[in-house]
C-alpha cells in the first residue's frame, strides 16, 4: 500500500476536495491519504470556520485516512514557509511516498523548473524589488520570471504558486517523495462538478456568513460534522467575532521583536493604529503599506496576539500532532511510532515529556485555541485550556 500526503487547510471540506482525493487514489490504486492541515487559524490571516478537531474528522469521513495538524507558525505564514513545514511533517512521518497537490498547470515539468528558479539569488533580488511597487507576491514572481526571460504566466494561479513552493520544498528536503500534481481542470470535469454541485471555500465561507446553506455543496459525512458544529454554536467563525479580543491583545502587548517576516516594521504600525482605532478593519486599512496585502497584516496581527517570534519557525516542526485518523490511518499510526523522525502526539500530556522546542510550540498552539474559543456564542465553551482536553477522532 502506498502512502500519498495531501496538504491543506479544508477550510470548509468541499467537493472540490473529494474529487481531488478519489482523482488521487485514482492515480494510486488503494492508497492511504495522509493531510496535513491548518489548526484553528489560515494562511489567508483568519480563524477556520469550523475548528480542526471537525475539519479533521470532516476530512476522515471523507476519504483521507489520516489528518496532521500544521502548527501555528506554518500555518499563518507566506506560501514558502506553509510548503515548508507541510513537507517537513510528511517526511518526518517516514511513511509518505508521494505528494499529490492540485494546479492550475498540471504540468509538472514546467512547475519544477519554476521551483529551481523561485529559490534563485536572482528571482529573490527580482522579487523583493517588485513587491516594492505595491503589486502581490504572485505579480511580483511573475515580473522578475519575465526580466529573466522566463515565462511568468506559472505565477499566475495560486495553486500553482503553492504547487511551486511545494515542489521546492521536497527538493530541498531532499528526501524520497514523488511529487504529483493534478490539473485542476480535471478535477472539474468530474460528474459530481459538472451536475453544479461546486463552490469554491471562499464561496463557501460567503454563504456561512451571511446565513445561507452551503451544504449543496458539501459532501454529506462533512456537511453533517458542520451543521452539528453550527447546532452546538461552534460555528461557522470568522476574525471579527474575535474583534475585541484581538483589539485588547494588540492595545495591551509592547512590540516584541523579532517577528516573523517583520522587514517594514509594520508589526510596531498594528500596534500603533490598534491603540487609536476602534475597529479591525480600520487597523488593518491604516497599516497597510505597499508590500503589505491585507492577509499578510492579518497574519501579522494574529501573530502578535498569539506571541509568534522569528525564532518559533523552525524549519523542522519539533512533533507531529494526530487530529484524526480512519482505519488505514490507525495502520500508518503503528508504523510512524517505529519509523518516524518526530515524536508522535494522540494524547496532549505528552508534550510535558518533550523538549523546551516542543513544549513552547504546544504552548503557542494552546494560546491560539484559547483566542479562537472565544469567537463561540456559548460562554461553556469559552472556557480556557481546551488544547490541553483535545483529543483525535479514531474512527
Amino acid at each position: 500500500m502506498q502512502t500519498v500526503g495531501i496538504a491543506a487547510e479544508y477550510n470548509p471540506f468541499h467537493m472540490g476536495h473529494l474529487l481531488h482525493i478519489r482523482e488521487t487514489k485514482r492515480i494510486f490504486a488503494d492508497a492511504a491519504i495522509v493531510a496535513v492541515m491548518s489548526g484553528n487559524f489560515v494562511q489567508r490571516g483568519d480563524l477556520a470556520v469550523f475548528n480542526k478537531w471537525a475539519r479533521a474528522k470532516a476530512a476522515v469521513l471523507s476519504g483521507v485516512d489520516l489528518v496532521l495538524e500544521l502548527p501555528v507558525p506554518y500555518a499563518l505564514s507566506s506560501a514558502e514557509h506553509f510548503a515548508r513545514g507541510s513537507v517537513a511533517l510528511l517526511e518526518a512521518a517516514g511513511v509518505v511516498d508521494a505528494m499529490s497537490f492540485g494546479s492550475e498547470s498540471g504540468d509538472l515539468d514546467a512547475l519544477t523548473r519554476a521551483a529551481s528558479y523561485i529559490r534563485s539569488k536572482a528571482a529573490g533580488e527580482g522579487i523583493r524589488a517588485a513587491m516594492k511597487t505595491g503589486v502581490s507576491y504572485g505579480a511580483a514572481c511573475e515580473m522578475a520570471a519575465r526580466a529573466d526571460g522566463m515565462s511568468g504566466t506559472l505565477f499566475r494561479g495560486p495553486n500553482n504558486i503553492l504547487a511551486i513552493h511545494y515542489l521546492a520544498a521536497l527538493r530541498e528536503s531532499g528526501g524520497g517523495i514523488r511529487p504529483v500534481t493534478i490539473k485542476r481542470a480535471e478535477i472539474m470535469h468530474d460528474s459530481v462538478l459538472q451536475s453544479g454541485q461546486y463552490a469554491s471555500a471562499r464561496k463557501l465561507r460567503e454563504l456561512l456568513r451571511t446565513g445561507r446553506s452551503p451544504w449543496a455543496y458539501i459532501p454529506d459525512a462533512a456537511a453533517a460534522v458542520f451543521r452539528a458544529e453550527q447546532r452546538a454554536g461552534r460555528g461557522p467563525v470568522f476574525l471579527e467575532d474575535c474583534e475585541q479580543a484581538i483589539l485588547a491583545l494588540l492595545r495591551l502587548r509592547e512590540a516584541e521583536p523579532p517577528f516573523p517576516d517583520d522587514s517594514e516594521g509594520v508589526y510596531n504600525r498594528l500596534l500603533r493604529y490598534a491603540g487609536t482605532e476602534g475597529r479591525l478593519e480600520t487597523v488593518l486599512h491604516m497599516a497597510k503599506t505597499k508590500r503589505y496585502h491585507t492577509a499578510r497584516l492579518r497574519r501579522a496581527l494574529l501573530s502578535i496576539c498569539i506571541g509568534i517570534q522569528a525564532f518559533d519557525r523552525p524549519a523542522t516542526p519539533p512533533y507531529i500532532r494526530v487530529l484524526a485518523a480512519g482505519p488505514k490511518g490507525r495502520t500508518l499510526l503503528q508504523t510512524m511510532r517505529k519509523c518516524a523522525r518526530l515524536p508522535v502526539v494522540t494524547k496532549p500530556a505528552k508534550i510535558n515529556t518533550l523538549d523546551p522546542a516542543a513544549r513552547r510550540m504546544f504552548e503557542l498552539e494552546r494560546r491560539g485555541t484559547d483566542l479562537f474559543s472565544l469567537a463561540y456564542t456559548r460562554p461553556e465553551d469559552r472556557a480556557g485550556g481546551s488544547e490541553w482536553r483535545g483529543r483525535p477522532f479514531i474512527q
